[in-house]
Formats: structure tokens, C-alpha cells, sequence
């Protein structure tokens, strides 16, 4: 299947370094999905909710047999993958069509004047190491893509903060100020799985906030999943 190179990392070799921090989620994010809408068992499709940014969610699986498929209620969306392979949360206006990457989000301001400063991912709970192997926002005119410079790994539940600043392309970036899509895609696997509770947009918490321990993870890139 044919992704946007937009929203598709490159491959990556070498050792590298991540940072993840685990903090209290915020009071005053701006929410991209709680998961409050029952969809699934699928391993694609649409789910239009006004709850969710934009109107509308896209879900892909692929690379697994079966590819990873997402279950969602109550305030948790389960991606399990019992063959590996990829699954894609794709946040890109009401197009109903889990594979068109359209940039219809209606250039919002994701920093919201500058007062919001990060990604957030709220992990439920997780079995096995799940890679967030990309994730970012790209400019409603597709010129421009912000996303995280390396994989993280993820292995435990938590809150996961992703400042603005440490994307590839921080602050000010048309993408962030001016977004017209959202992805977060994780590879898994085979029978790995992973619960998120919500993705947010956040004001970066100080330092004493942090209730956390900041994760550094050396290591290589696992081969391709599925």
C-alpha cells in the first residue's frame, strides 16, 4: 500500500538516543483523541466523532498476516499485532478515507499562540517493546513535516512527552502553527500490543513536575517489522 512519504520515517541503522519523559498528564491539553467512540475489531478504517480533532480518525494496519488491528472503548484504543507489522493513527480532517493522507485539519495553530510546547501520549499499558517510529504534523499545504528524529521505544505504561522542540523541525514551524495532519504510527512484533488512553497536545511541564524518570534507551533499530 502506497503511504505519503510525508508521513513515512526513513530507515534508520545507526545507534541512537532517546529520550522519553514520563510526567502527570495536563489539565489544560488540547486533546487530538481520547478514544471515546467504540470502533473495532479493524485493522483500517474511518470514525467520525466530533470528539476527535478535526472530526475524523483514520486507522491503517499493515505488514503483519493479520495486520495489527485497534479495538476501542471507553477511553482506550488496543492495538494488538499478533503477526508484527505496523498500525498508523491518522488525524487529517473528515475525508472518510483511512487512505487518501488528506491535510484537511484546517490549518490549526497546535501551539495554540505558544502555549502549547508538546506531544502527549497517554500508554496504559503495554506487553512487549512497541516502537513510536514515527510521529509528527505536516503544514496544511504539505510543505513542511515536523516529527520525532528517532524511534522510541516504548516498554512500560506511563504518560509519554514529547516536547516541540527536540522534532526535526521545532518551533516556529509552519507545521506546528499551521498543521493540516497528524500521525502517530507504532510497529510491533508479533504478539506485542499496546493501550493508549488518549493523544494530547500539551503545555511542557517543569522540570519538578516531572513524576517520572526520564528513559534513555541506547540501541539499533530492529529489523523491519512483519
Amino acid at each position: 500500500m502506497a503511504r505519503n512519504p510525508l508521513f513515512r520515517s526513513t530507515q534508520r541503522v545507526a545507534t541512537i538516543l532517546v529520550a522519553t519523559f514520563f510526567s502527570a498528564a495536563s489539565s489544560h491539553a488540547l486533546v487530538i483523541d481520547g478514544f471515546d467512540t467504540p470502533f473495532g475489531p479493524a485493522s483500517q478504517g474511518t470514525l467520525d466523532s466530533p470528539q476527535i480533532i478535526g472530526g475524523e480518525a483514520d486507522f491503517v494496519g499493515f505488514g503483519g498476516s493479520p495486520a495489527p488491528a485497534v479495538t476501542i472503548s471507553s477511553g482506550n484504543a488496543v492495538v494488538n499485532a499478533p503477526s508484527g507489522g505496523i498500525f498508523e493513527f491518522l488525524y487529517d480532517g473528515n475525508d472518510d478515507n483511512e487512505l487518501s493522507n488528506a491535510l484537511a485539519l484546517g490549518n490549526i495553530d497546535l501551539t495554540q499562540g505558544g502555549s502549547q510546547t508538546a506531544f502527549q501520549i497517554e500508554v496504559l499499558s503495554v506487553v512487549g517493546v512497541v516502537e513510536l517510529y514515527s510521529m509528527g504534523a505536516t503544514r496544511f499545504d504539505g510543505t513542511e513535516y515536523s516529527s520525532i528524529p528517532f524511534t522510541i521505544f516504548i516498554n512500560a505504561p506511563g504518560t509519554v512527552l514529547i516536547p516541540f522542540s527536540s522534532l526535526t523541525v521545532p518551533p516556529p514551524s509552519d507545521a506546528l502553527s499551521g498543521a493540516g495532519a497528524i500521525n502517530f504510527s507504532f510497529g510491533f512484533d508479533a504478539g506485542e500490543s499496546i493501550s493508549i488512553g488518549s493523544f494530547a497536545i500539551v503545555p511542557e511541564p517543569g522540570s519538578a513536575a516531572l513524576l517520572g524518570t526520564m528513559l534513555m534507551l541506547f540501541g539499533r533499530r530492529r529489523a523491519p517489522r512483519g
